[in-house]
């Protein structure tokens, strides 16, 4: 039952950051903080394997690491350029 519940809560709390936020399915758990590239210096600094996350990770809603958020801002931003 408190299985059910946990996993009732966290569709609830994931369909709140997918109304409010964009996410990506593609992201690697880190040390401290999760990155969105697998070419992310802080990653690669941290010597670990590259370990994929599971879910949708949602950058703007925090535990994201500041280099793999600019370069995800950034590439937001071309995106919204580029679209007729």
């Amino acid at each position: 039952m408190a299985d059910s519940l946990l996993v009732a809560a966290l569709n609830v709390a994931d369909a709140d950051l997918a109304e409010h936020h964009d996410g990506v399915d593609e992201w690697y758990v880190g040390h401290l903080d999760d990155h969105i590239y697998a070419t992310c210096p802080g990653l690669k600094r941290s010597g670990r394997a590259l370990q994929r996350g599971q879910g949708r990770l949602y950058p703007e809603a925090g535990d994201v690491c500041g280099t793999c958020l600019r370069w995800w801002r950034a590439r937001e931003r071309n995106k919204m350029h580029v679209q007729p």
